[in-house]
């Protein structure tokens, strides 16, 4: 386009010097889309020809292929219609294509595309998929290479229409595998390592959680059905079932990723996925301290209550870190201890244990057969001499079994609950156990504060950091009321309650009262 002439070499065009073009010759030779370029305040057809002499035909023509055509013919008025300035009144998908068009109408020899397809809206892509898709013969035993090179042929013969750039080609081929042999729209997602939580509120309401804050995107999927499909591919691989009769379940991905199914009729508004994914390296410790989560004092304080054996429960609010503490807490294990974790849907991430294993639970089949549930796993783990149980979490009745085992030789139990304080989640274990059990209250209250030692409060603060708050200790029950006596609180400073949160956990001036585990295990400072 000439706006310099090169110093050194040549550019050539059909092997024509650029220099030998005249100006005016040499433009119109480029059709030019910017991602952000300029609607003006006038129609539809002056913002695609620009005042050119073009006729009508020619541009239905381009936007025919810019794929604007369906949305400007089902407005009133159509190529007449007025434009506001800058296009407010039209989306930033169609806008993209009005541009699109724009440079198509001149029917260049060369388009310049400067990402000029990150606007087009779900549905466009949808249709060169579905198109795509169609013309493929596609049996399950072809290879993921006989599928991609499938792809890439159909995608190169089709795309000509459109005057993709070869990016946007290579797009365009990652999109349609994922649809084909992956997760679809959500593959993406997935491999973001960014992202830390996907939530699919049916197939066109999709938002992501993004460094702690949260995100609508505007891919959707293109039917229920497609999004019904994608459900059923996860949970099959790890042997699950969702359908109507059973429309909740717990799975998770190949890499770790939590996964939960709600699908309708319990859930209004379509079928609801939500994944919670982990990194690739779990979080340690010593990410804990730097991130500001844990102090260095409080960390050392848990590593030696962990290697003397004491009864850990982690509880705070959804989203609080409580997986992602349980499995840095898990470092200090020693390395010669057999471990048998227990989870409704395996999330943990234990890498320093060689004895160990790992137990999961199982639905119902649909004849209503074969559930395993926490309670059964907990109840088998103590015949495989374990010397440590860790339970993910504990949500009904399997916390009196939770108990009983922290309470018959198996210390160093570490657990996790969901509870918004330390004095919360000691009343939600009393109501699990009473979900199973007509015990009486303060037999209850005797068998918590006989099996656990030590309980972790975490929170998600205002400006979405994840900090412990409370490490407390459970002295004994008296008068029929559970003993706490508080080790680490955390303190607040400075700052109002728009801005980033101050403060770091520090000690109360309380020293530990049950210090015969420590002793036990040579560890006699006190704490």
């Amino acid at each position: 386009m000439r706006f310099y002439d090169v110093s050194e070499g040549e550019i050539l065009i059909d092997g024509q010097n650029i220099k030998s073009f005249e100006k005016n010759a040499l433009n119109e030779k480029f059709g030019v889309v910017f991602q952000n370029d300029t609607i003006f305040e006038d129609t539809i057809l002056e913002n695609i020809t620009l005042g050119r002499k073009i006729d009508l035909e020619q541009v239905k023509e381009a936007a025919l292929h810019a794929q604007a055509a369906p949305f400007i013919e089902n407005i009133e008025n159509t190529y007449d219609a007025k434009l506001d300035i800058r296009g407010a009144n039209l989306s930033g998908g169609q806008k993209q294509r009005i541009l699109i068009a724009r440079a198509l109408v001149g029917r260049p020899e060369i388009l310049i595309l400067d990402d000029s397809s990150s606007a087009l809206d779900y549905k466009t892509d949808a249709n060169l998929r579905k198109e795509i898709r169609e013309n493929l013969d596609i049996k399950s035993q072809v290879t993921d290479e006989d599928i991609n090179e499938l792809i890439t042929d159909k995608v190169f013969e089709e795309a000509r229409l459109l005057s993709l750039s070869i990016r946007e080609k290579q797009e365009l081929i990652s999109v349609l595998f994922n649809s084909i042999r992956k997760l679809d729209i959500l593959q993406p997602l997935i491999d973001d390592k960014s992202i830390t939580e996907i939530m699919v509120n049916g197939e066109d309401n999709i938002f992501i959680e993004k460094h702690g804050r949260t995100y609508s995107i505007e891919s959707n999927f293109e039917s229920r059905q497609k999004l019904e499909d994608v459900i059923q591919s996860v949970v099959s691989k790890v042997n699950r079932v969702v359908n109507e009769a059973s429309p909740i379940v717990d799975a998770r991905l190949a890499d770790g990723s939590r996964v939960n199914v709600v699908l309708p009729p319990i859930a209004l508004n379509g079928p609801i996925l939500t994944i919670r994914k982990f990194p690739e390296r779990p979080i340690s410790m010593k990410d804990l301290i730097e991130w500001g989560s844990i102090t260095e004092e409080a960390a050392e304080v848990l590593e030696r209550l962990v290697k003397a054996k004491y009864n850990i429960f982690i509880c705070g609010g959804t989203g609080s870190g409580k997986t992602s503490f349980l499995n840095a807490l898990s470092d200090f294990i020693p390395r010669d201890e057999r471990i048998v974790t227990i989870e409704d849907s395996a999330e943990l991430q234990i890498k320093n244990i060689k004895n160990i294993v790992k137990l999961e639970t199982r639905n119902a089949n649909t004849e209503g057969k074969g559930e395993i549930t926490i309670r059964d796993l907990i109840r088998t783990s103590l015949r495989m001499r374990p010397e440590r149980i860790i339970i993910g979490e504990v949500r009904g009745a399997e916390a009196l079994d939770m108990l009983q085992a922290m309470n018959t030789g198996h210390d160093g139990s570490i657990s996790t609950g969901h509870g918004n304080s330390t004095a919360d989640m000691l009343s939600r274990l009393e109501t699990m156990v009473l979900s199973g059990t007509m015990m009486p209250l303060e037999a209850i209250r005797q068998q918590i504060a006989s099996a656990v030692d030590i309980m972790v409060h975490l929170s998600r603060f205002r400006d979405s950091t994840r900090k412990v708050v409370e490490i407390v200790e459970v002295t004994d029950c008296r008068e029929g009321m559970i003993g706490l006596n508080p080790l680490f609180e955390f303190v607040e400073r400075g700052g109002s309650m728009s801005e980033k949160v101050e403060g770091c956990l520090v000690r109360t001036g309380n020293t530990m009262k049950n210090l015969a585990k420590l002793r036990m295990a040579g560890l006699n400072e006190v704490i």
